[in-house]
This record gives structure tokens, C-alpha cells and sequence, in this order.
């Protein structure tokens, strides 16, 4: 019988798979009619359950996710940066006109000072500059900090990766695995700001921030609380302490960010 090696890495061949680079054999039952409907139909249904699979995991088992893929089990779910960079897209397709990631010009603009700079006159100096009426200047400045907010918003992962990492440091953790923690939780983080922003919205439109922002701090804190309990193994007392600290070091940053991301994007028009 002949030899066969993978065409990818080179490996001998000892079944229909590459052992080592999972690379296939190719036959010509591989480009019959019915392989390629099949592998179509593939495409959309694996896809669907793996996507069902893991935000169905991401909101109902805190730290399930994390604790498979770290041990090993990952084929049935999505990547952790998968999971992220849909879950992002949902957000700001959803919500990228909220004030969460940015601060609008709606009220923004009105604002006397924000740490230290004076907003209001910062604005009336950058549309005599660039000889714009002040509707003008909101609608270039909202735009901007949309997009600005969207591509930077990532930086949230190292962030909350630091802070884990220095909760947990007797836990020897490699960064990696904190940083797959981070991963999942900020994807759960984004993804329950658009499920209670949007149920609210739709039962009783637009009401008090107080009602956006309590219950989502209240449910990220649970949640942080079971999810570090599951994967770090911490006690219940420790969990407490770290899930508290973790979400006030989150509310600190993201307050700064929108702050940054804002001041950013009103300097930088031209």
C-alpha cells in the first residue's frame, strides 16, 4: 500500500485526517454533487448550533466557557474572540447611539467641566475653527466617537485581564487564561447591555438612566461572582471581595474611556 503524507505539514498518514495539523485526504467523492450540498448545509447548521451552544453557556453558566476551553474542550463552541467580535458587532449595531462607550454631544456639549477641561468651550472654539454651526460640529462629532468608541473598545480585554491577574496572582494562572476570562466576561458584559437595554426600551421606552444602570451593575456583579468562583476555585468570601473590586475597577475605566474617547474625537476633527 503507498505511503501518504499530509500535504500540509508532511506527517504519515495513518487514517482520513492528519493527526497532527488535521489537514484531510482528498478523494474524489470530495467534489461529488451531494459532498458539496452537504458541506453547505453544514456551514450554516454547524455554525448555528456552535453560536447557540455558546451564548447559551455565556449567559446562564458564568465561567463554563473560560473553564472548557482552558481544559481542553473547545470544539463545540466558539473561539472566545469569536464570541467577542459578535457580540461587539450586536452592540453597536444596537446601542451605538447610547452614551456607555462615549458621551453624546446632545448633552455633552453643555458640560462645564470634565476633568479639568471645559467641554463647552472647548466646542465653541473647535466650530469657529473649523467654521461650523454647532449642529454641524455634533453631527461630525457624534459620528466620530461612534467609530473611534467601536475600534478601541477592545482595550477593555487587557485592561480586565491585569485586573485578574493581579486578584488571582497566588493562582499561578498563564496570562493566557486570564486573558480568555476577560474575554468571556466583557462579551457578557456587552451582550446583557443590549438584552436589558433593548427589553426595557421595548416594554416601556425610554425611561430614567437609573433604571438602565442598576439591574446591568446588579447582574454583572452576580455574575462576576459566580463565574470567578467557577474557574479561579476562590472561596466565597474571596469571590465576593474580587467581584467587587473587579466591577469598580471596570465602572473607574470605563468613565475614563469615555472621557478619553470623547476628548479624542473632538480634537481630532478637522
Amino acid at each position: 500500500m503507498e505511503n501518504k503524507t499530509c500535504i500540509h505539514c508532511k506527517t504519515e498518514l495513518l487514517g482520513s485526517y492528519c493527526y497532527v495539523c488535521d489537514e484531510k485526504i482528498v478523494s474524489p467523492k470530495d467534489f461529488s454533487l451531494s459532498t458539496m450540498v452537504e458541506q453547505s448545509v453544514d456551514v450554516f447548521t454547524h455554525m448555528d448550533s456552535k453560536l447557540y451552544r455558546s451564548f447559551k453557556k455565556l449567559l446562564v453558566s458564568p465561567g463554563f466557557l473560560s473553564e472548557a476551553y482552558v481544559m481542553g474542550l473547545r470544539k463545540p463552541f466558539m473561539k472566545p474572540f469569536q464570541i467577542f467580535i459578535l457580540v461587539n458587532i450586536l452592540f453597536f449595531v444596537l446601542l451605538s447611539d447610547t452614551d456607555i462607550f462615549r458621551k453624546p454631544s446632545s448633552w455633552w456639549f453643555t458640560v462645564s467641566a470634565d476633568m479639568g477641561y471645559s467641554i463647552k468651550s472647548m466646542a465653541g472654539q473647535k466650530a469657529l475653527e473649523l467654521d461650523l454651526t454647532m449642529d454641524q460640529l455634533s453631527n461630525a462629532y457624534d459620528q466620530k466617537s461612534k467609530s473611534v468608541a467601536k475600534a478601541l473598545v477592545i482595550a477593555f480585554i487587557p485592561i480586565l485581564t491585569l485586573n485578574f491577574t493581579i486578584l488571582f496572582i497566588r493562582k499561578k494562572f498563564p496570562t493566557g487564561q486570564h486573558i480568555i476570562f476577560a474575554t468571556h466576561f466583557f462579551s457578557f458584559v456587552l451582550l446583557i447591555m443590549v438584552a436589558w437595554i433593548e427589553l426595557v426600551n421595548l416594554l416601556f421606552g425610554h425611561v430614567n438612566n437609573l433604571i438602565y444602570v442598576i439591574p446591568i451593575q446588579l447582574i454583572i456583579l452576580v455574575y462576576l461572582f459566580y463565574a470567578v468562583k467557577k474557574f479561579y476555585k476562590s472561596v466565597w468570601i474571596y469571590s465576593i471581595i474580587a467581584s467587587l473590586l473587579s466591577l469598580l475597577v471596570f465602572n473607574i475605566c470605563l468613565e475614563i474611556y469615555r472621557t478619553m474617547i470623547s476628548l479624542y474625537s473632538l480634537n481630532s476633527l478637522n
